[in-house]
């Protein structure tokens, strides 16, 4: 049995409160673990082991918030970087479902994290570093098994905005490499643009938030603006993310619009509605897709077809839209 520690003289204003779900699928405790009543309790020191009896507990006890030291915080994201820098080592060590459980919470988590601190650019690099494992990963697998994966992407417990975030990405690396005409860096440095496209949600205020007219006029400028300051994406992929916000405000197509402006705006429009959504017809949504987008990319849309099959195919299409 595991022997916590009361201390009397704290001031919560010195700690951070956390869900115990961060902690998920690591080994072991990256910083001090506390829990408040009328006394703070450490019932776990940093680098003490994470037993799965430990969230069971917590569990039981209905105790999922725990708290660590302010001056701590930071800690949590460098264990979040060791566990994936070990899971990208031992891929053949894990099945496919399990594998996908931990990579998928770990991005998760670090969405979360990036929301919060939006100008962190270690955390920015941090979740290139996991999507490029998870990119790896993915290469590996059966149609069937892909297929699986993207479902139980779907169907889990992780925030929307994080999973919808990591299936735009996915599909849109997916349309532009199966094209082989772009390079295998463009077409991840575009993915990574995809990935990151919604980091500027994080500069609004809560109230705006929930006006999705100003958030759909002026989301993507702002995610634009933080990658331009905190990460190394070309200025083309900046401009293909600013192209796409004049295009969902209805406004002048830009100078710039063509492939990839069209398949980062597919693969963003796609996931948007399938993600806010427990079940949907693949059927409407690529019948309502294709008149949200531009005219005169047949081919483009025969590809979104196919790879929309590939990752969301528990839907079947329609015989006319493939012609």
């Amino acid at each position: 049995m595991y022997s916590s520690y009361d201390i009397k003289n704290f001031s919560l204003a010195s700690f951070n409160e956390i869900d115990f779900r961060y902690f998920f699928f690591m080994e072991k405790a990256p910083v001090d673990l506390y829990q408040s009543s009328q006394s703070l309790k450490l019932i776990r020191k940093k680098n003490d082991p994470l037993e799965k009896d430990f969230f069971i507990s917590l569990i039981k006890n209905n105790q999922t918030k725990l708290l660590v030291e302010k001056q701590q915080r930071h800690l949590i994201n460098d264990g979040i970087l060791r566990e994936v820098t070990s899971l990208g080592r031992k891929i053949s060590h894990y099945s496919t479902s399990e594998f996908s459980k931990r990579i998928i919470h770990f991005i998760s988590i670090q969405y979360t994290e990036i929301q919060n601190t939006p100008l962190n650019e270690k955390l920015i690099n941090n979740q290139i570093t996991t999507f490029k494992i998870w990119l790896s990963f993915i290469k590996k697998l059966t149609p069937g098994q892909f297929q699986h994966t993207i479902k139980m992407i779907h169907q889990g417990t992780n925030s929307t905005e994080s999973k919808k975030a990591l299936v735009s990405a996915t599909l849109l690396y997916r349309l532009t490499s199966i094209e082989s005409i772009f390079t295998e860096h463009y077409c991840l440095n575009l993915a990574l643009s995809g990935l990151f496209s919604e980091i500027g949600t994080s500069l609004f205020s809560k109230e705006k938030r929930k006006n999705s007219a100003i958030i759909n006029a002026k989301i993507f400028k702002y995610s634009g603006l933080i990658l331009s300051i905190k990460s190394n994406l070309p200025e083309k992929n900046i401009d293909i993310i600013n192209a796409s916000s004049e295009i969902l405000t209805n406004k002048k197509t830009s100078a710039i619009f063509g492939q990839e402006t069209y398949y980062f705006l597919a693969s963003y429009i796609m996931c948007d509605r399938i993600f806010h959504q427990q079940s949907f017809s693949l059927k409407r949504e690529l019948s309502e897709l294709r008149n949200s987008l531009p005219a005169g990319f047949k081919d483009e849309f025969k590809n979104l077809i196919s790879r929309s099959i590939e990752f969301f195919g528990w839907e079947q299409v329609p015989d006319h839209l493939t012609q």
